[in-house]
């Protein structure tokens, strides 16, 4: 444990010249000249104390260890980190503390309920990482807590196999991009182009953060039968051409959907609302939402997004349902 953090070299010595923290510490033998400016080691700068041996108890026992630098005062620093439930991950290291941090609605307000720094410190790495939590992103994180269901929890934690056989950190990808509010446009167009995987459930759950990152005015989807949710109305929008597609029994409906896929993945967004005002004519089903994308495709993607995955998309139970409806 010790070497994760630590040269071994270094423990139990009193303060030296060099930090015995990894990624602070250095070989002067052969880098002494190269530390100073001007390769003047007169000025450089170090700091080394005896209590650096212990900071690998302060992180938790996990492969991707983290530390909540809390540090308002020393009462506030050890309530931030022994809140975390070591045997949690004693149990099993397998589980994820990027999820046990920020999408556990019992204990999130006890690790970040304002502006924080976390660092970081995986066992493949020889340096620290530092992420700073921003209120809004503390937002974001909180506004899926408040969501009440664990859809998106579930789609995040379970794998993500991508193409034939690789997959995906779905749950790092979104953490960090929370973390860094970047919108999570690349990683929704990289699988909505895998066909070779149905990554139906998991898009939804995405384009729901998504809508967050874009602080978009419309309400999330909390329940499918709103009338008032846009989100809500795409997808109706897209089960009807759905089911008046499905009575040809072609393929049309699989060809929209790669048009539009390929238009949304190369940025085409005309070349998007004109093969919708195509598949409107064709379906005759009137599409209410392409107006906001004319207006500002930018702005409203998350809308796209919805209707292209709801195409020739079923959720769990659906097919059942259908054929309870048919008899």
């Amino acid at each position: 444990m010790y070497a994760n953090f630590c040269n071994i070299n270094s423990i139990f010595s009193n303060s030296q010249e060099i930090c015995r923290l990894l990624g602070y510490n250095v070989d002067l033998g052969k880098k002494k000249k190269s530390l100073g400016f001007n390769w003047n080691y007169d000025t450089y700068v170090y700091n080394d104390v005896f209590e650096f041996d212990y900071i690998p108890f302060a992180f938790t026992r996990t492969r991707d260890v983290f530390f909540i630098n809390n540090n308002f005062n020393a009462k506030e620093l050890l309530k931030s980190n022994e809140n975390i439930d070591l045997n949690y991950f004693n149990d099993n290291e397998k589980k994820n503390i990027r999820k046990e941090l920020f999408f556990s609605s019992s204990k999130n307000a006890k690790y970040i309920d304002y502006e924080v720094e976390i660092i970081s410190k995986q066992r493949d790495y020889d340096y620290f990482e530092t992420m700073f939590i921003r209120d809004e992103a503390i937002r974001i994180f909180n506004a899926i807590d408040d969501m009440k269901d664990e859809n998106i929890v579930n789609a995040l934690s379970n794998s993500c196999k991508y193409g034939k056989s690789d997959y995906l950190p779905i749950l790092n990808i979104v953490v960090d991009s929370i973390i860094n509010l970047l919108h999570l446009d690349p990683i929704i167009d990289k699988l909505l182009k895998d066909f070779k995987n149905d990554h139906g459930y998991l898009i939804s759950q995405l384009i729901r953060i998504n809508i967050l990152l874009y602080k978009e005015n419309y309400e999330i989807m909390e329940n499918k039968g709103d009338k008032s949710n846009k989100i809500a109305r795409v997808i109706a929008t897209a089960n009807e051409v759905n089911k008046k597609l499905r009575i040809d029994k072609s393929n049309k409906i699989i060809s929209y959907k790669n048009k539009l896929i390929s238009c949304l993945v190369f940025k085409d967004y005309d070349r998007f609302c004109s093969i919708l005002l195509q598949l409107a004519t064709y379906s005759s089903v009137s599409l209410g939402f392409a107006y906001d994308l004319f207006e500002d495709f930018e702005k409203n993607k998350n809308l796209a997004y919805a209707f292209v995955n709801a195409l020739n998309f079923k959720e769990l139970g659906q097919n059942k349902e259908e054929n309870k409806n048919e008899k």
